[in-house]
Order: C-alpha cells, then structure tokens, then sequence
C-alpha cells in the first residue's frame, strides 16, 4: 500500500497570509549586497584631517604681545601652530583659540615643551600691542605660555598674510564702535621641527560638523603627536 500523504491541516486563509511574507531570494540577496555596500563605503570613508603640504614656511619677523621681537625661524627644532586673528572678531577667532587652549591641555608636560603656538594679527586698525595684549586674556591664551600673538605695522604684516594665503577684506563698518568690520581667511596651519609646512586645516565653527570632520582640537593633538615622533 502506498504511503499516506500528510494531509495539511493548515487553513487556507492562514496558507495564503503566510505566501504573502514570503520573499524571493533573489530579492533578500539584493537587500543584504546592498547593506553591504553601504558598509562598505562608511567604512573606507575618509575623515578630514586637513590639507596635507610639504614646503618650506616662509619667514617672518613682527612683534608679540610682551613686545618681543619674534620670528618664525625662532622656533627651528619645535612644532608650530600657526593662524591668523582678527583682534574684534567674535566668532570664528575666539572659537580657534578655544580649540588651541584645548589642544596645549590635551598634551603631556614634555610634549607642551616641543610646541609653540602663533596668532598673525589681521586687523591693521589694532595692531598696537595693548589691542593683542587686551584679546589674549579675554579669550583665554595667556593660558599657552608658549602662545605669540604677532602684530606690526601694515607694512609688515601684509607680506605674512599674502605668503600664507590669507585674505582680508573690509565687511561693513560698526557706527556704534567707529571700526571697520574684517573678513579674513580661517584655517590654521601646522609647521613641523624643520620648518616645513605639513599641514593646513580648517573646520567648520559649528555644532554641525559631521562625524567625517572632527573638532580642530582633534586634529591638532593627531598631527602633533605624529610630527614630534620624527623630532
């Protein structure tokens, strides 16, 4: 006698809602190729760590905030971070000195001895040492005791601003304050032991950035520690 068929006691309305979840596989392979894909590009992802140079910083010589006499060449043999300020400005200038302040307390004792940290003055209507030696307090630098923050006669300081690549160009002007308002170029660079430019970096000053460009201070401690291992 033949076997007996198992009869399927499923019933038919349930058989027909179960047919209904089931998916080709062809349909859950494309689905799982393409959450790998994504993984994928995530992963291999680069994240921001500046614009990566390899040349000569050019020399300069102007005066600090002690009314020092202070040239780039000073600091052969350290590494140096260097942007430029605008000594009225209320955004992006007082945010990068946070981010250095950050980055001098990030370091250990021995490496805050191997790095110097510079400002550039952009503001030739304040280039006057009490104007730098009044924005280094407020915004909290005093606390680098190897932070200079450089200024000049516009004759001087306009030769440093062309060399690096940074523009300054009037905004509008402050009636109430009777001074002009400057747009300059942000972004720091960062000069290894032998005096070459090995990076420029510059990030956004607000809460959006995004998890492929990381805080400056971030970058700054990364680059820092990896160039004071070629010293």
């Amino acid at each position: 006698c033949c076997p007996s068929r198992q009869r399927d006691i499923t019933p038919k309305g349930n058989r027909m809602k179960l047919n209904r979840f089931l998916f080709p596989p062809s349909l859950i392979l494309l689905a799982a190729t393409l959450i790998w894909l994504i993984g994928l590009q995530r992963s291999t992802q680069q994240v921001y760590q500046g614009v990566e140079f390899n040349q000569p910083a050019t020399d300069f010589q102007l005066t600090d905030q002690y009314g020092d006499s202070i040239r780039l060449s000073d600091f052969h043999g350290k590494i140096v971070i260097l942007t430029f300020m605008y000594t009225q400005c209320v955004d992006t200038c007082p945010i990068t000195a946070h981010h250095f302040i950050q980055t001098y307390q990030e370091l250990n004792d021995e490496q805050k001895k191997q790095v110097i940290f510079l400002g550039v003055n952009v503001n030739a209507e304040a280039a006057d040492i009490e104007n730098i030696n009044t924005m280094t307090a407020a915004w909290g630098l005093d606390k680098i005791p190897q932070w200079h923050f450089l200024t000049g006669k516009i004759e001087l300081l306009e030769p440093v601003w062309k060399a690096y690549n940074v523009s300054v160009t009037p905004r509008t002007t402050d009636h109430q304050t009777t001074h002009t308002q400057l747009v300059h170029t942000p972004g720091t660079y960062i000069i290894d032991a032998l005096g070459q430019i090995r990076w420029y970096v510059s990030t956004p000053y607000d809460s959006s950035t995004s998890e492929w460009i990381p805080p400056l201070y971030e970058i700054l401690i990364k680059h820092i520690k990896s160039l004071l291992q070629e010293i």
